[in-house]
């Protein structure tokens, strides 16, 4: 009860000190990019990440407690503070449309919780696109090529989660190429202990990026969440998200875990013009794989809580439906290891 008290008491000044900051940081923001002329380049990074997440509609601002929370908010990564994390998400879009994201986390010290850095790798691909002159001969196939390399670090200390990460952006259109370089912020506040949080995060702030001789705006993006934990198998998430040069977009999510070992998932987010869109779904599976005899070690490491070096390998497998009405729907696949 002590430690609830302490987390509720110093999360009540922390939310006092951060939303008045980051409410007027934020505004100042999208304030000065909303005013911005002209779409958005580059945005392939507004594309969500993780099966985890999608299978909760993209609710995941103020949870993002996996290597792939580095896409909504950096600071969700302060809470991988024993183990290290690496993931891998593929989806095969519309036609010849794909994307994938790899990402990792690591603790700086897992004996003292001081901070956790992470990266994260977008890549996207476009293949088979007729090229034409001038005349509209044709001149065979081009490709396009999109790519962001993102390194994060977050820390966490008495309920507060804070992070921050920078990021490089190349495009690569067959005859104009360009890039850009742009960063990302954000906070977690546990509220009440282990039960309910609440996150914000600006991401893809920077200047505009030039492909060739045109220069546009990046698309940056302003989500707020809140998740709530009434028991430690299931999870409720909300998150609002506002582009800077589309409308807004509301995501919900729950997760239930049936056991440590398989978690089922649902959610829902706003896709506009697009009728019967935006439901999803997804599972997850968790499997451990050991190391030699080390079985036991690992049972007596997570019951002391030592920092030592684990003697299995914890294998994830998720997978998310996206629902887009009456286009094809979108399938997700993640594969991590936690060790």
């Amino acid at each position: 009860m002590k430690n609830k008290n302490l987390i509720i008491k110093t999360g009540s000044f922390w939310i006092l000190t951060f939303l008045l900051t980051a409410h007027c940081s934020l505004f100042t923001i999208h304030c000065l990019y909303a005013a911005g002329e002209g779409t958005a380049t580059a945005t392939f990074l507004r594309l969500e990440q993780g099966a985890r997440a999608l299978g909760m509609g993209g609710a995941f601002t103020a949870i993002a407690d996996n290597s792939d929370g580095i896409y909504y908010n950096p600071a969700g990564i302060a809470q991988i503070r024993k183990d290290k994390e690496l993931a891998f998400t593929y989806s095969s879009m519309y036609q010849d449309i794909s994307c994938s994201f790899l990402s990792f986390a690591t603790p700086t010290s897992p004996e003292s919780g001081s901070g956790t850095f992470g990266m994260g790798v977008t890549y996207l691909t476009v293949d088979g696109i007729e090229k034409t002159d001038s005349s509209g001969n044709k001149l065979g196939d081009m490709s396009i090529y999109n790519m962001a390399a993102t390194l994060a670090y977050a820390t966490k200390s008495d309920g507060l989660s804070i992070g921050i990460a920078g990021k490089y952006i190349q495009q690569d259109y067959d005859v104009q190429s360009g890039g850009g370089y742009a960063g990302d912020a954000g906070f977690i506040i546990e509220l009440t202990e282990n039960t309910l949080f609440l996150g914000a995060s600006a991401l893809n702030i920077g200047p505009k990026a030039k492909i060739g001789d045109v220069k546009n705006k990046l698309p940056m993006n302003l989500r707020a969440g809140i998740a709530y934990k009434p028991t430690a198998s299931l999870t409720l998430a909300t998150d609002l998200e506002q582009p800077n040069d589309a409308d807004n977009k509301i995501h919900a999510g729950i997760e239930f875990a049936y056991n440590p070992m398989l978690s089922v998932r649902a959610g829902y987010k706003t896709i506009k013009n697009l009728s019967n869109a935006g439901l999803t779904a997804g599972v997850g599976i968790k499997s451990e794989v050991g190391k030699g005899s080390g079985k036991r070690n690992f049972v007596r490491r997570a019951s002391t809580g030592s920092s030592g070096p684990r003697d299995t390998i914890t294998v994830c497998f998720d997978y998310a439906y996206v629902s887009y009405g009456d286009f094809d729907a979108t399938h997700r696949i993640t594969v991590g290891l936690k060790f």
